[in-house]
């Protein structure tokens, strides 16, 4: 009787101990769905490594992917680090960039081109075309002939038959979405046709004026160069016509840009500016006006506090950027760290840590990284997060409409 009293009250203090054990309860961790595409470099890439990692340093993912192709993955983080590796094969080095802190929740990472691709679509094929320009008002010096559906490596001849008062334009015709700009400096005339066969006579009899334009610019300028095209579709951004490059042979020294009066939708200005301090200022604007000034950054708007391996530190005196970056131009990897302006300060012996570690970069030799480039960027009124978004969103038709940039090489 005593054995079993005994044992019914060790029954019951393990019970009651039961009911008083108290566990910490566990909230999952916060995931994030990341949909990619990678468009290389190389058109002859075929793989990319791509490595996801959290604010420890700590890789979440990494594994080389197809490129061109739509990858799905889910991240036990909101908020990662995200690094893309490719082999050059023509320059033959790897390329790589590192997001910090960033949200790819739907991109299409594409090469960041300062002219977002306009003027420059892969158009191949078309017909053998002539224009014939009659009733051309007597000129002095060049013409200036440019035409939409332009085709790298083919061959535009305009000539110049002044005893006609002609000027024949020998060119290649997709189809009837082919437009011609003629222009004569001299005159300060110009003619747009849209054409309608690959054989069109156009009277220019009468040509409508041209406007001139003088920037206000930094005097420390080295040098400065203006691209600009025109789209009379703003629907079809793979359809404009370069309306002026700097050519002081062609249109002199007078004035930065001129362009047409009227009949262009839309304007796309790119420029490219260096100056004393080593550095570039590119600005690029897609409006359906021409900019009247060009907002030039030069390096008084930041200060590099420190450029150690384990440490690159900056300083913003006068406004912030959308974001910055930082280049490694070594051997053989060329990396750049894109960062928001809140992170001032970056540790890239951990982010080196990390690609020598990668599957592309493991066993190669990085000693040499070094930061030797600083960029400095402002894209209309977007931040970190939003720039790139829209940057990378899988339309094509998304553009950045303003944006200036500075970049400075780090000795």
């Amino acid at each position: 009787m005593r054995t079993k009293l005994s044992t019914l009250l060790i029954c019951i203090l393990f019970l009651s101990c039961q009911k008083e054990l108290n566990f910490p309860s566990t909230t999952p961790p916060a995931t994030s769905k990341i949909t990619i595409q990678y468009e290389p470099v190389n058109a002859s890439t075929k793989k990319f490594e791509l490595i996801i990692s959290d604010s420890a340093n700590k890789v979440l993912f990494d594994n080389e992917l197809d490129v061109k192709k739509t990858h799905s993955i889910n991240i036990a983080a909101t908020q990662y680090n995200l690094t893309t590796i490719e082999y050059d094969d023509a320059e033959k080095k790897y390329k790589s960039k590192t997001y910090l802190k960033i949200k790819a929740t739907n991109w299409m990472i594409r090469p960041m081109d300062d002219k977002q691709n306009i003027g420059s679509s892969n158009i191949s094929g078309g017909s053998d075309a002539k224009l014939m320009y009659e009733n051309v008002p007597a000129f002095t010096g060049f013409t200036f002939y440019s035409g939409s559906q332009y085709q790298p490596g083919s061959t535009v001849s305009v000539t110049p038959i002044s005893t006609q008062k002609k000027i024949e334009v020998s060119y290649k015709r997709l189809d009837n979405k082919y437009i011609a700009y003629l222009m004569i400096p001299s005159l300060g005339l110009y003619k747009i046709h849209q054409t309608t066969s690959t054989n069109d006579n156009i009277d220019a009899s009468q040509m409508n004026a041209v406007v001139n334009k003088t920037y206000s610019m930094p005097g420390n300028l080295v040098y400065s160069y203006i691209d600009l095209y025109g789209f009379l579709n703003t629907t079809n951004y793979n359809n404009g016509i370069q309306l002026y490059h700097t050519d002081p042979q062609i249109f002199g020294t007078q004035y930065d840009v001129i362009y047409p009066s009227k009949d262009i939708s839309e304007f796309f200005l790119f420029g490219l500016f260096g100056d004393n301090a080593g550095g570039q200022f590119l600005y690029s604007s897609l409006a359906d006006a021409v900019p009247q000034d060009l907002q030039f950054i030069d390096n008084s708007f930041f200060k590099i506090v420190s450029n150690q391996p384990d440490k690159f530190q900056i300083q913003f005196p006068k406004e912030a950027p959308s974001f910055y970056s930082i280049t490694n131009n070594s051997a053989n990897l060329v990396h750049a760290v894109y960062a928001s302006p809140a992170e001032t300060t970056i540790d890239p012996s951990l982010i080196v840590d990390i690609l020598s570690n990668s599957k592309f970069l493991k066993g190669q030799n990085l000693s040499d990284y070094k930061i030797n480039l600083f960029s400095f960027y402002k894209a209309d009124s977007y931040n970190y997060l939003q720039y790139f978004d829209n940057l990378y969103n899988p339309s094509s038709a998304n553009k950045i409409k303003l944006s200036r940039n500075y970049l400075l090489t780090l000795q």
